[in-house]
């Protein structure tokens, strides 16, 4: 059996695959939307205003400790306010759960057979393995998001 993933880059060319039927809805908007919020988990950029609700957002090169390219120095607040953001805002219906991933590209429907999953690399650590059902090799490797993990392993 096959399962749909869309497909993102992130930074450095990193590719990450969300299942397609966590999808509710891909977003652009711009970074002066998200408003931070102290005290919270530093991997969350903030909430914006998404269909009249708190939406939380999080990049998910932030959440693989990627570095920031050599072009964007700061880290991921550093992008002028007039360029934009593209964001998967992924729902956990059963929980009542949204979340908007940050991502830098997107790439788009590939199907991942289960028998090309492969189980995540031991050199991540642990808490990022729980996030993730596992890598597969289309052309390149990609990770492949895990949603209850994500959501469970950040409370947000």
């Amino acid at each position: 059996m096959a399962i749909e993933y869309l497909d993102l880059q992130l930074r450095h060319d990193l590719r990450v695959g969300i299942p397609a039927q966590a999808i509710a809805e891909v977003l652009s908007f711009k970074p002066g939307q998200i408003s931070p919020v102290p005290g919270v988990n530093p991997l969350l950029l903030g909430v914006s205003n998404w269909r009249g609700k708190l939406l939380w957002s999080l990049n998910l090169s932030d959440l693989l400790a990627l570095r920031p390219e050599a072009d964007q120095p700061g880290g991921h607040l550093s992008l002028r306010e007039t360029e934009s953001l593209t964001a998967v805002v992924v729902a956990d219906a059963a929980a009542q759960r949204t979340l908007a991933c940050v991502v830098s590209k997107l790439r788009g429907i590939v199907e991942v057979p289960e028998t090309q999953v492969q189980p995540m690399p031991v050199q991540f650590p642990e808490r990022l393995r729980q996030s993730f059902r596992g890598v597969t090799r289309l052309g390149s490797p990609m990770l492949l998001l895990d949603m209850d993990g994500l959501f469970q392993i950040h409370r947000w």
